[in-house]
């Protein structure tokens, strides 16, 4: 990194602690409505260049950033934290940022962001979206203080398109707690962004993207520039062997490596390794394969099933940040539903199901542990647990099980919480949960 990069960073970092509000963000000329409302496939369920800025430019951009900071409500002014539940404070980030919505709004984002504390649910901040604009993804950086948000113009079903970035910065203890501004990220034309990944440091952001008339792209910035560090690319061909791309992108501890996910025929789910030192450009070529699995098309609610990460639906498995373990959700159907009301998620009959989480080695691709299991004569909506955030190590994860929704009668519930050995600690949904994706980072 560069002496004028740092004292770019610096000075960015020092209006983020002085400016406690600010003019609403301008913006541009609103972009063309067809361009907003282009559509495109959703994803399925689940180099540098560019002459560092001299200090003249580096002054214009601390400037700019100032006078382009979004106004933030901090909801908890004031008022200090409640306390974490005994036994889980250094376990799990304290801070995560969410998108509210529900399963009807989902593929059209919402209008803010909010801040929330992971252990006790108190909502800390909320980031409106400027005018026009709509938040519809979210990804965190390992230090638990920085998250940048996608926002769409005018979003349109069924799936929309993120074309502007923006970085969240959290402050505990200072007011603001939060500041917000605009990342200068750009695009090529014609893409649309769908996996968003922002490295530990906070200091490089990921995207894979995807163009009818182009091959799918992962794509690497600067975060304080905006200028494009490394691209790397293969044909729809390519991928349509091993899977595309879906809605997962990670990064890990080491800040070197990117893990993302492919999903292909007979719902074959694929997490992959790329070594963003890499001088390759190929996205296939130059990722290795770290674990698959295949789930089945059809399961049969009455049929034994043993504890696994398959089931109805893709599996969802997050890679761990030392790169050793993939952590992955799990589900077994072990005896008949006898006494199942279809009206009730959670009816009074014995256990027939369990759902937990399995661990897998990244160097073989074998089962190390069960992390977790659990059984319950519930009815989940939608396969096996959904995993949200895992430790560096595996040992921690947090995820949830939606049970229920199946019926117009049914009344729908979840079991949130933090998934360490053995043990499940029940904490407060953020207001995100009901969405796919959930669109909630740590």
């Amino acid at each position: 990194m560069s002496g004028v990069e740092d004292r770019t960073r610096a000075a960015l970092d020092a209006v983020t602690r002085q400016v406690d509000s600010a003019p609403p963000l301008p913006l541009p000329p609103p972009p063309e409505r067809a361009a907003a409302r282009r559509r495109w496939h959703a994803a399925p369920p689940w180099r540098r260049w560019a002459p560092w800025l001299v200090p003249a430019a580096a002054a214009a951009a601390v400037i700019a950033v100032a006078v382009s900071l979004v106004i933030v409500k901090d909801v908890s002014a004031g008022q200090p934290a409640s306390p974490a539940p005994a036994g889980v404070q250094n376990t799990a980030p304290r801070y995560y940022v969410a998108i509210p919505g529900d399963m009807a709004n989902a593929p059209v984002g919402a209008p803010d962001a909010i801040v929330g504390d992971t252990f006790t649910g108190q909502l800390l901040a909320t980031v409106p979206a400027p005018a026009g604009w709509t938040f519809i993804s979210v990804t965190a950086a390992a230090d638990d203080r920085a998250f940048v948000v996608g926002a769409a113009y005018d979003p349109q079903p069924p799936a929309p398109v993120a074309t502007r970035w923006y970085l969240i910065r959290l402050t505990p203890g200072s007011t603001p707690f939060a500041t917000v501004r605009e990342l200068p990220v750009s695009l090529p034309a014609a893409t649309r962004a769908g996996a968003v990944g922002l490295s530990p440091d906070g200091t490089e952001l990921a995207m894979i993207d995807h163009s009818a008339a182009a091959p799918v792209a992962l794509r690497l910035y600067a975060v304080a520039t905006g200028a494009p560090l490394h691209v790397w690319s293969s044909s729809a061909a390519e991928m349509r062997k091993s899977g595309e791309p879906e809605g997962y992108l990670s990064w890990l501890s080491d800040g070197r490596q990117l893990a993302f996910g492919t999903f292909g025929p007979a719902l074959r789910v694929s997490l992959r390794l790329l070594p963003v030192d890499d001088p390759g450009h190929d996205l296939l070529a130059d990722s290795q394969p770290v674990w698959f699995t295949t789930a089945p098309d059809t399961v049969n609610p009455t049929g034994e099933r043993p504890f696994s990460c398959g089931g109805s639906f893709a599996p969802s498995a997050l890679v761990t940040g030392n790169g050793t373990t993939v952590v992955c959700g799990a589900s077994a159907i072990f005896r008949s539903q006898a006494g199942f009301d279809p009206d009730d998620a959670c009816p009074a009959v014995p256990p027939w199901n369990a759902e937990g989480v399995l661990e897998y080695s990244a160097a073989t691709g074998k089962l190390t542990r069960t992390l977790y299991r659990g059984e319950s004569g519930c009815t989940p909506s939608d396969g096996p647990v959904e995993l949200l955030w895992t430790s560096a190590s595996g040992d921690a994860a947090i995820g949830y099980v939606d049970f229920g929704g199946l019926t117009a009668t049914m009344r729908p519930f979840i079991r949130f919480g933090l998934i360490t050995a053995g043990k499940f600690t029940p904490l407060p949904a953020p207001p995100t949960i009901t969405t796919d994706p959930a669109n909630t980072a740590w």
